[in-house]
C-alpha cells in the first residue's frame, strides 16, 4: 500500500496503481502520494477491477494527451473507487 510516495518520470507511462492490470486482485490504495512528469497519465488503475482508494494525493504535469487520474472500465460486483482530498493540476 503506497504511503507518502513520489513517482516522477517512471519507466512506465504512468504511476500504475496496479502492476498486473485487470488480473490483479483486491482493493489497491494510495495515500499522500505525488505523481508528475509522466509521458501519458499520472495515476491509473490500469484496468484493475477490484477498486481503488486514492486519498490526499497530488498529480500534475503529466503527458499532454494524458490525464492526472485515469480510471476506465467497469468494476467487479460490490467494488468501488474512492477518491478523497486529491488534486490534479
Amino acid at each position: 500500500m503506497p504511503r507518502q510516495c513520489a513517482n516522477f518520470k517512471s519507466l512506465c507511462k504512468q504511476a500504475r496503481l496496479t502492476a498486473c492490470g485487470g488480473d490483479s486482485k483486491g482493493t489497491h490504495y494510495a495515500f499522500n502520494c505525488v505523481s508528475f512528469g509522466h509521458k501519458v497519465n499520472g495515476f491509473t488503475q490500469n484496468s484493475h477491477r477490484d477498486g481503488l482508494v486514492v486519498q490526499h494525493c497530488l498529480s500534475f504535469s503529466n503527458g499532454p494527451s494524458g490525464y492526472n487520474y485515469f480510471m476506465e472500465g467497469t468494476l467487479n460486483s460490490g467494488k468501488q473507487n474512492v477518491f478523497k482530498n486529491s488534486v490534479g493540476i
